[in-house]
């Protein structure tokens, strides 16, 4: 995994009542993704297809996981994980 530039939230929003901390994108295989930090755990979704493949609270046991031996090739489908659909499939309201 190659990490690129974590993008980093305005002070106002680095506190455990916001929802993310920090988001990092980083690099899957062939697949650009983000993880996501919180205060209340962490998240792996790659950008294409919107597919969260990791899912960990904090100080606790994944809940989302997937194979290590699963590849990840750009323009391939995802196999695993569970598709982000907001807003997509209905109003962004």
């Amino acid at each position: 995994m190659i990490l690129l530039p974590s993008i980093r939230l305005p002070e106002t929003a680095m506190n455990t009542d916001s929802p993310i901390n920090r988001v990092e994108q980083v690099q899957v295989d062939d697949l650009a993704c983000w993880r996501i930090h919180t205060a209340h755990g962490e998240a792996l979704i790659t950008q294409q297809g919107a597919q969260l493949l990791s899912y960990q609270p904090h100080e606790q046991p994944p809940l989302v996981w997937l194979s290590d031996e699963a590849g990840y090739r750009r323009g391939q489908s995802v196999r695993g994980g569970v598709p982000v659909c907001w807003p997509w499939f209905g109003p962004l309201e």
